[in-house]
């Protein structure tokens, strides 16, 4: 099953559930109408984000996303993180 960087609760999410993995990583187990997703953050960062992008106008909230890939170039493990921040200010 593939884990979801990005996810906004909608009319379609019947629950969301903590799952912790044997590393200690918290993720996002989403249960919806007709299909389950995992989502990379932990559930209370997933309501606040959806609180956030859903709120009109969303001032004082901010959404960061982090995400990244391990590549092979020339027989060569890289590692690339990349983090992006939106804040909404009045």
């Amino acid at each position: 099953m593939r884990i979801l960087n990005i996810y906004l609760i909608n009319d379609k999410t019947v629950c969301i559930v903590p799952y912790v993995a044997e590393n200690g990583s918290v993720y996002t187990v989403v249960i919806e109408e007709e299909h389950m997703t995992i989502v990379g953050e932990c559930p209370s960062a997933l309501i606040e984000e959806s609180k956030c992008f859903y709120s009109s106008p969303p001032f004082g909230c901010s959404i960061k996303r982090r995400w990244g890939s391990i590549v092979k170039v020339n027989e060569k493990q890289i590692q690339a993180q990349f983090e992006f921040t939106k804040k909404y200010m009045k």
